[in-house]
């Protein structure tokens, strides 16, 4: 809940939802070569292909994180 909390915001500023924020996060990571998600409809296929239409700022990228290494150990 409280990694919830911070994805909130920056989903917030965005105008985002929140599957939009942690597909962005995760693809913008140098270890991770590509994103496999699910989807139930067109509608859902559409909002996560939406994510690579934006970019977090490194401000946001070093506070999610922050709080992963906070709430779960370090990020390898």
């Amino acid at each position: 809940m409280e990694l919830l909390s911070s994805i909130d915001k920056i989903a917030e500023k965005w105008n985002v939802p929140l599957a939009q924020i942690a597909i962005n996060w995760v693809v913008q990571k140098d270890f991770v070569l590509t994103a496999l998600v699910g989807v139930r409809t067109d509608d859902h296929a559409r909002e996560n292909c939406a994510a690579m239409d934006w970019q977090m700022n490194e401000e946001e990228l070093t506070l999610l994180d922050g709080e992963v290494s906070r709430l779960f150990g370090e990020v390898k």
